[in-house]
């Protein structure tokens, strides 16, 4: 009984490492089922030469992580085998060559369960464990964790633990010890895999966001041009016959939204998205209703602040496109304020979608690679300035919800 607590408290590192590698799926049943997945594999006992724990513990820890973490097949095998080769392995050298007492045997596993979450903490980002590597690297990945695990199983499972030649004994030693430095190799490379990912993504999003950014303020710079060149155009128009005089007028209204607002509140860069899908909008009869406290400019960088209220109403009036909204509630609703340095967006449309916490929705497109790429967009640029975004559904009515606090506020 003395030795349970490092018992208990070496699970709960355990449970907390394993989570931080590989996201668990947001129900009461999955987080239990890893708990006990890290229970298993941190007290079970892995003589050499004795099958009775060894296949029991390695099935049902990869069977446990594959039910109930989120992410590919592939990716949950990958992270499963990492996990039941890390443990086992390190099980092994305790339970064999600590000489042995249940003291040594359960302060070992609690020093490996220190010094594992401790270096987790230190070297592996918990955002990129959302991440997802293509098949090809997740089956590759598979293949190179097959060397430590074959070592593995040829230490515990061929070799008969009361018949093996004690010169043979620093031999298996080394092999325990080679298999575990290169599983743990492996998933620092599986991490510096997905930290690449992630980056290439985020790069991937900020040149979207960029040109999309610098799309907007070239049309906005055009129209302020345009009135700027008012007088200019009445000229022309006093040289015009009644007939051209008004295609030129309606030309002017049509083409570049001459009496539309320009100035919605204090920051440019919203002013030149607002200014342009407000005409957006009009051209596909969805009414727009907007609420807006922006005192001054937003402290963001100008592709993020494009990223946030482009994308975002370009997602609602997609989806009153695609769903065949009835023309009296094509209609989409934008509040957004930024007061003490509580900045607020919130942008309402008519949809029958399916939100399900911490997923972006299926949008129902058939090409499932540019599923939901702006709202991810709009999550890559809050997530950078350690926000939060929120979706639901409400009385047939979506609504995407995002704040940022800044800490000098």
């Amino acid at each position: 009984m003395k030795l349970f607590p490092l018992l208990i408290g070496a699970n709960v590192l355990n449970y907390f490492t394993v989570t931080h590698f590989v996201q668990v799926k947001k129900k009461w049943w999955a987080k239990i089922g890893i708990f006990i997945v890290s229970f298993l594999l941190t007290g079970m006992i892995m003589y050499i030469g004795e099958w009775t724990n060894f296949m029991p513990t390695f099935g049902a820890a990869l069977f446990g992580i594959y039910l109930c973490c989120e992410g590919s097949s592939l990716k949950k095998i990958t992270f499963g085998l990492l996990s039941v080769t890390v443990y086992c392995t390190a099980n092994a050298l305790f339970d064999n060559y600590l000489d042995i007492s249940d003291s040594d045997r359960y302060w070992g596993r609690f020093l490996f369960a220190v010094i594992l979450f401790v270096g987790m903490k230190l070297f592996f980002r918990s955002t990129d464990r959302e991440e997802e590597l293509s098949s090809s690297m997740w089956g590759l990945l598979i293949l190179l964790i097959l060397t430590p695990l074959g070592i593995v199983f040829s230490v515990i499972l061929l070799t008969n633990r009361y018949g093996w030649a004690r010169e043979a004994e620093g031999f298996l030693y080394i092999l325990l010890c080679v298999a575990l430095f290169a599983v743990i190799g492996l998933l620092w490379t599986v991490q510096v895999l997905m930290r690449q990912k992630r980056m290439e993504r985020e790069h991937m999003y900020m040149e979207m966001n960029r040109k999309y950014y610098e799309m907007m303020e070239q049309q906005h710079f055009e129209i302020r041009r345009l009135k700027h060149d008012m007088a200019n155009h009445l000229q022309v128009l006093l040289g015009l016959s009644e007939e051209k005089r008004e295609a030129y007028i309606r030309e002017l209204i049509k083409g570049h939204g001459v009496f539309g607002t320009l100035n919605y509140c204090k920051d440019s860069t919203v002013n030149a998205v607002l200014v342009s899908k407000e005409q957006f909008l009009e051209e596909r009869k969805i009414a727009f209703r907007y609420k807006i406290d922006i005192q001054e400019e937003l402290p963001f960088e100008k592709p993020d602040i494009c990223a946030m209220f482009a994308n975002a109403l370009d997602n609602a009036a997609e989806a009153i496109e695609r769903e065949g909204v009835s023309e009296e509630k094509r209609r989409i609703s934008l509040e957004s304020r930024f007061r003490k340095g509580m900045f607020v967006l919130s942008v309402k449309n008519p949809s029958s979608v399916k939100v399900v916490e911490g997923k972006i929705p299926n949008t129902g497109k058939t090409d499932r690679k540019n599923h939901g790429v702006g709202l991810k967009s709009i999550q890559e640029a809050v997530k950078r300035y350690q926000g939060n975004m929120e979706l639901h559904t409400e009385d047939v009515i979506f609504e995407l919800f995002l704040w940022i606090q800044f800490p000098d506020s």
